[in-house]
């Protein structure tokens, strides 16, 4: 993840360092240099912010999930009201935060907590798809026929019936979180997932 975050960073300095250049061409008064450093100040803001965030358990984000969404939605009504709303290159999307001059805009908190909400709702709702054993048989054999070293992961209504039918088709990996985690003893639960 955080090559990607890296690369995405050095992407984006090439492209506002690319655009500045042409700005720079056609207006004098913008520096490029400064442009450039504007933005690395962003990444470097970003990627401790990221670090902040990744630090955290996610059961505490799960546990405010609907909260977040709430007042992303009451934020998001919040841009039609004057003095807390803001016109921006046309559009009130945007909130400012009294004496600080930051603008954001609500709709990416929005998005997030809906990123929350949507994960619990689909994990909670993931059932075991049967077909799914005899597709692993038939990977299995294409794995064993080609001798690559492979492994099978299955994740979603795993549980210690549907695990050892799994396993018995060739699964390397197993995936159990709400079997585990939504039992009595998950500790116990691991322990008998191991002896599958």
């Amino acid at each position: 993840m955080w090559v990607i975050f890296f690369l995405l960073g050095m992407i984006s300095l090439l492209v506002v360092y690319s655009s500045t250049t042409a700005l720079v061409y056609a207006r004098a008064e913008v520096d490029t240099w400064r442009e450039l450093l504007s933005q690395l100040r962003f990444i470097v803001v970003g990627l401790l912010i990221v670090w902040a965030v990744h630090l955290v358990n996610i059961e505490h984000y799960n546990r405010y999930a609907r909260l977040m969404f709430g007042l992303s939605l009451i934020a998001m009504l919040l841009v039609f009201v004057p003095g807390i709303g803001v016109k921006i290159n046309g559009a009130y999307r945007w909130i400012k935060i009294p004496f600080t001059g930051i603008t954001f805009q609500p709709s990416d908190f929005l998005k997030f907590s809906l990123m929350f909400i949507l994960a619990q709702e689909l994990a909670v709702r993931q059932k075991f798809i049967e077909n799914t054993i005899g597709k692993v048989s038939r990977l299995k054999e294409l794995i064993l026929r080609k001798n690559t070293q492979t492994l099978i992961e299955v994740d979603g209504g795993v549980n210690l019936e549907t695990g050892k039918r799994l396993l018995d088709a060739g699964v390397d990996v197993l995936v159990a979180g709400n079997f585990v985690f939504n039992s009595e003893n998950p500790a116990d639960t691991i322990k008998k997932l191991k002896l599958l």
